[in-house]
């Protein structure tokens, strides 16, 4: 990037650099010359104006186009006609931003079928002149370097949101959103930002608008996994829409039918093996693009490699999904089965140790599974490694 300048000649040029360094992420997945084939199917189309507003597109279809997608998205927020802004970025926040969208934007990114957080946040740092994105941003990433600096951003984007809530709510949500990534940090702390968010979608109240869909799993993932720890209920539980078998579609079936059944299992007296919640379960196993593509016997766990992070992220959820029915039920007749599953699901975790998606997901399942593991030192240092990484303590 650029090299050391002082005052304001450095920040001109700070601020040059990191639009470009944005954006420069972005061109991969833009494509600025005329699609034929998305005109034909979008008439009304341009690629200068956007999509205009009487145009209704299927948001199935949009998740599968990335061009269509952030179209969509940033008609959504209002920024469709929306010009870059004129802030100019000091060299603690061109840090700031690039630390965001290589580390946490990057990790988070994983379980959005579109490069939202990666690279779509990042890109509304330039359109959004109310900064409620810009210093959301800011403060996720200043909670890796400094504390001092969080506290500062963190204070500035609350009261951002608070001044936007009624006129600006779907960009509030998007922003609380983020902020739930620094309470994922903090497991037993009352998850203030995690309700705001939860209050925001109830306030909109349209489960296929495109930017609720974005924040609607991503809050579910984050209240299941803290919900393990808290041995506690995930409420206002969403419903699946979609019939595709994508990637994505898979790994939503499997996040919502694993919360169905933890949820059932609070609930019900007696147990029971014939539960609607167990049927479904069983009958949509994972299908065959999902098995691992590696599997080594290696000690004490064995090497389990899958062709992503979010297959394998799936799979974790999937013999987990396992375990709450075999803790609960009859259902399964193997004795060894819930031995095999930890054992798979360590094995998939100590495989992926080292990586920060896999890490902030998986500390939580880790204590989760700790009452099977108490006296096993190699489950100690697997949980030390994990938590050294996803900077999660449990």
């Amino acid at each position: 990037m650029c090299s050391l300048m002082t005052s304001s000649s450095f920040e001109q040029q700070s601020s040059t650099n990191t639009k470009i360094y944005i954006k420069s992420l972005l061109v991969s997945n833009y494509d600025f010359q005329e699609n034929p084939a998305l005109m034909l199917q979008y008439p009304t189309m341009s690629l200068n104006q956007g999509i205009s507003d009487n145009v209704v597109v299927d948001i199935t279809i949009a998740k599968h186009d990335t061009w269509l997608f952030q179209t969509l998205f940033k008609q959504a927020l209002g920024f469709a006609n929306n010009t870059p802004n004129d802030h100019v970025f000091t060299e603690k926040e061109t840090k700031l931003v690039k630390q965001y969208i290589n580390t946490t934007g990057e990790s988070y990114a994983v379980y959005s079928c579109q490069p939202v957080c990666d690279e779509f946040v990042p890109e509304i740092i330039l359109l959004d002149n109310t900064g409620i994105i810009t210093t959301c941003v800011f403060c996720i990433a200043a909670a890796d370097i400094s504390n001092n600096e969080f506290l500062q951003y963190y204070k500035t984007a609350i009261s951002k949101i608070n001044s936007h809530l009624k006129t600006d709510p779907l960009l509030c949500l998007v922003g609380t959103t983020v902020l739930c990534c620094i309470e994922n940090r903090f497991p037993y702390v009352d998850p203030i930002h995690l309700k705001d968010a939860m209050a925001l979608l109830d306030q909109v109240n349209d489960p296929s608008h495109i930017v609720l869909d974005f924040a609607i799993w991503n809050l579910l993932r984050m209240r299941l996994l803290r919900a393990l720890i808290n041995n506690t209920e995930v409420d206002k539980v969403p419903e699946l829409n979609a019939t595709d078998d994508s990637i994505y579609t898979t790994y939503r079936r499997v996040l919502l039918n694993v919360t169905k059944i933890w949820n059932f299992n609070h609930h019900k007296s007696p147990p029971t093996s014939s539960s609607e919640e167990y049927q479904v379960f069983f009958s949509h196993p994972l299908p065959s693009d999902f098995h691992c593509i590696i599997y080594q016997h290696d000690k004490p766990y064995p090497s389990i490699y899958f062709n992503n992070h979010i297959i394998a992220i799936t799979n974790v959820l999937y013999k987990l999904g396992q375990i709450f029915i075999h803790e609960e039920t009859t259902i399964t007749t193997d004795p060894n089965c819930l031995d095999e599953l930890i054992l798979e699901i360590l094995g998939i975790f100590k495989t992926y140790s080292t990586n920060y998606t896999i890490a902030t997901f998986g500390i939580y399942i880790l204590k989760y599974l700790s009452r099977y593991m108490k006296s096993d030192t190699e489950f100690i240092k697997l949980v030390e490694k994990m938590s050294i990484v996803s900077k999660i303590h449990i």
